[in-house]
C-alpha cells in the first residue's frame, strides 16, 4: 500500500521538465579514432588549423599528430645541369687552333717523286748555311714519305723539323716542311713502300727498315 502524500501529483510532471530544461547543454568533445595515434578526428571537433603560409621548399617531414605531408611552397628547382667540358681529342702537332687536314702534292709532283730513285734534301742551319744529302723518297697514295738512316742524328732530319726545306729532282726544285708521322700505320706504309720500291738494294734497304729508326719516319707536305 502507498504511503500517503508519497504519491505523485499532477505537477509532478511540470517539474521534472523545468528542471531537464535548466541543465546546460554539454561542449563538444574530441575523440580519438580506434586504436592508434594519429588517428583522424571524428565530426564535431572544431576547424582545423590552416598551414603557414612560410611552409618550408620541398615535402616537410610529417605535420603534427596526423602524420600529413605538407605540399612545397613554390614550383620545384630545376637541376643544375651543366655541360660536361670536352675532351681533348688527338694532338696534330699543329698548335691549339684545332686539327688541319694535311696539304697534299698534286698528281704531277707525286708521279715525279714516285719515279725518282733518289733525290737531294736541301735544309737550312740556323745560321742560313744550305746542305744538301741524297735520301730515298716514297710515295703512297696522296701521301709522301722521308726516313733517316742514321736516326735522328743525321743533320738534314733535325734541319728539316726546325724549318722549311726543299726536294730536288734533276728537273724540279720542290718545296716542303716535314711533320713527323710517328703512328704506327704511317710507319709500316714507308716500310712497305721502301721494300716494293728498292727491292735490290740488299744491305741499304736492310737498314732503312730497322725497328731502330722507324720513328723517324716523316711525312712531306708542300710548303
Amino acid at each position: 500500500m502507498r504511503r500517503p502524500g508519497r504519491g505523485r501529483g499532477p505537477g509532478a510532471g511540470a517539474g521534472q521538465a523545468r528542471r531537464r530544461a535548466r541543465r546546460r547543454p554539454r561542449k563538444p568533445w574530441r575523440c580519438r579514432g580506434p586504436g592508434a595515434r594519429g588517428g583522424a578526428l571524428r565530426p564535431g571537433s572544431g576547424p582545423l588549423r590552416a598551414l603557414s603560409a612560410r611552409a618550408p621548399r620541398g615535402h616537410a617531414g610529417p605535420g603534427g599528430r596526423d602524420g600529413a605531408f605538407v605540399p612545397a611552397a613554390g614550383p620545384p628547382r630545376p637541376r643544375d645541369r651543366r655541360t660536361a667540358p670536352a675532351r681533348g681529342g688527338v694532338s696534330t702537332g699543329r698548335g691549339s687552333e684545332g686539327a688541319q687536314p694535311p696539304q697534299r702534292f698534286d698528281p704531277l709532283t707525286r708521279e715525279l717523286l714516285d719515279r725518282t730513285r733518289t733525290v737531294e734534301i736541301e735544309t737550312t742551319s740556323p745560321k742560313g748555311t744550305v746542305h744538301r744529302v741524297p735520301i730515298w723518297i716514297v710515295v703512297d697514295g696522296e701521301e709522301v714519305f722521308v726516313r733517316s738512316v742514321r736516326g735522328e742524328r743525321a743533320r738534314w732530319y733535325r734541319e728539316l723539323l726546325a724549318r722549311p726545306g726543299a726536294v730536288i729532282t734533276r728537273s724540279r726544285r720542290i718545296p716542303v716542311r716535314a711533320v713527323h708521322a710517328g703512328d704506327a700505320g704511317a710507319k709500316r706504309r714507308m716500310t712497305l713502300g721502301l721494300k716494293r720500291k728498292y727491292p735490290t738494294s740488299g744491305a741499304s734497304l736492310v737498314a732503312m727498315v730497322r725497328r731502330a729508326i722507324l720513328d723517324t719516319t716523316l711525312r712531306l707536305e708542300p710548303a
